[in-house]
């Protein structure tokens, strides 16, 4: 049995490498496809793929939703060329858990009934703690510790490919179809993924900014399929609210759960503490720039665009 999982990475230098050497403790191969990372991503991947790790690093910089592309091209890397009987589809920053006591990782996923293509499964957000941030602690997985009380309802899945016409999956890798249906996939609660999406004020304020700007420039039918959702609430109380933001992320719960990710990857040997605000500040405009120059590309060829804009000067109304 051969088992891939593969990820697609943008500016994760404080979480890629104990990421991919956990997520190597329970696969035989990864496949990363990084989105543009302007901080130490690449680097830190082109160092683990030097140390020998199984691992396959592709990019491809884009400024508009391609989410569901890029999740079925992975998924083309890993069934067609790499062979894989299993395909882990994985955010970099989703870490597999095993809550079921003594169970074997490949002996779950071969229990799987013949009738089903895939397993679903759930995730378990994780929150960070105002203490823990200036703990000094390199590894993220280790330096936040504890969770919401309860998961999310929209489960990740892992994909048995039996050959045959392969499935498309979906945006958010949450369900695979084919011939017009969703596939039947296992439910279950013997593997979880830990979930680090809020890591830091700062690295959650450029996941916000960068995430609902790039839904705004897919246009109306990519907001339609409300993807960005959850990137919208962010970006709009970022936007009104930055102080209230910047609280909130790291907000003492009454609720929360003490409850330590088992870390299987070993020591970290390239992760170094980041300056989140200046790398908020470096992405971000990286963002921008790229987006106003596909703008100013689009002025360029057809120059009827900058007259139809400033034309707009006619739509001048007096302030009440």
């Amino acid at each position: 049995m051969h088992i891939v999982a593969v990820t697609r990475c943008k500016d994760e230098g404080d979480i890629i490498e104990s990421f991919v050497r956990h997520t190597l403790h329970f696969v035989d191969e990864m496949v990363v496809l990084d989105n543009g990372s302007v901080d130490r991503s690449l680097e830190i991947l082109r160092s683990l793929r030097a140390e020998g790790l199984p691992l396959h690093l592709f990019q491809h910089i884009d400024e508009v939703l391609a989410l569901d592309l890029h999740s079925n091209w992975l998924f083309e890397i890993a069934v067609g060329h790499l062979k894989a009987d299993w395909v882990l589809f994985l955010d970099t920053d989703e870490f597999i858990r095993i809550r079921t006591p003594n169970l074997a990782f490949r002996d779950w996923l071969n229990a799987t009934p013949d009738n089903e293509q895939g397993i679903n499964v759930l995730l378990e957000n994780y929150h960070p703690l105002a203490e823990q941030l200036a703990s000094g602690q390199a590894n993220v997985v280790k330096r936040i510790t504890h969770r919401w009380p309860s998961m999310p309802l929209i489960p990740k899945v892992f994909y048995r490919h039996c050959g045959g016409v392969r499935p498309t999956i979906s945006a958010g890798q949450h369900y695979l179809k084919a011939e017009g249906g969703v596939l039947p996939c296992r439910n279950q609660a013997d593997v979880v993924l830990s979930h680090f999406n809020a890591r830091s004020p700062w690295q959650l304020a450029r996941k916000a900014m960068i995430g609902w700007l790039r839904m705004e420039a897919s246009g109306t039918d990519a907001k339609n399929t409300g993807i960005g959702a959850s990137y919208r609430h962010m970006f709009e109380l970022l936007k009104d609210s930055p102080d209230v933001f910047m609280v909130q992320v790291i907000d003492q719960r009454d609720d929360l759960v003490f409850d330590p990710l088992p870390y299987m990857g070993g020591d970290l040997q390239y992760t170094e503490s980041a300056n989140e605000m200046a790398l908020f500040i470096q992405a971000t405009s990286e963002f921008a720039l790229r987006i106003a120059n596909q703008h100013g590309q689009r002025v360029d060829s057809d120059p009827t665009v900058l007259q139809r804009l400033r034309a707009r000067i006619a739509d001048v109304s007096p302030l009440l």
